[in-house]
């Protein structure tokens, strides 16, 4: 993975925060104008990584999906790690044909994969209506691939399904921080009604009475 990983393993131990670390995932999003040369490398090098990798190509186009789930088959003859690749393909690779770019976005906001591969013509009607998603690749120039070694981006990311609540390793996951509050007589005189009304519906009465105490004085 990376130079942060063991430094990160601690890290977690020591403040109790937990990963959700599966399978390996990767969704590719394509079209009428996709390579399909590069949606079938694209899965196939997801599915060599193990046997529980998770593969799913969504489309619009019904003969795009048609001719990958033929030349697929013919592709997975001629390449390396070939069991572990059938394996994961057959049980865990899926297509889905999307009737709608509504159905798109709510299937890939679902899925929440750890890769996602945006390969159509036209992304930006999709880029900012994606909100679940470990990492984008974006373009037909842009493999998954990448990712994993040298474009910068962490790799340490978010699998089944995490990627709705959680985001890759950054920078922010090495920060303690410290919240500063500060409330002028009108700000309290403000705050402090509502404030209290849900300390006393906690019963939580002298917390009630700390607020109070300072409000209209």
């Amino acid at each position: 993975l990376n130079g942060w990983c063991p430094s990160y393993s601690k890290f977690s131990v020591y403040s109790k925060r937990e990963w959700v670390a599966g399978p390996s995932e990767i969704c590719v999003l394509a079209d009428s104008k996709t390579d399909l040369n590069q949606v079938i490398t694209s899965m196939i090098g997801q599915a060599e990584h193990d046997v529980n990798s998770q593969c799913i190509l969504i489309t619009k186009d019904k003969k795009l999906a048609n001719k990958f789930n033929i030349e697929i088959k013919e592709s997975i003859k001629k390449v390396q790690r070939k069991r572990v690749v059938l394996k994961s393909l057959k049980n865990n690779g899926l297509v889905v044909l999307a009737q709608s770019d509504k159905q798109i976005i709510e299937a890939i906001n679902e899925v929440a994969p750890e890769h996602l591969e945006i390969n159509v013509s036209n992304y930006k009607k999709y880029l900012n209506q994606i909100h679940n998603a470990g990492s984008i690749m974006i373009g037909k120039y842009s493999p998954m691939a990448v990712s994993d070694y040298n474009v910068g981006s962490n790799h340490v990311l978010p699998t089944l399904g995490s990627a709705k609540f959680s985001s890759g390793l950054n920078l922010s996951e090495f920060y303690k921080k410290i919240s500063h509050i500060t409330l002028t007589k009108k700000g309290i005189e403000k705050l402090g009604e509502s404030a209290t009304h849900l300390a006393e519906y906690e019963e939580l009465d002298n917390h009630a009475q700390s607020i109070k105490s300072r409000m209209r004085r």
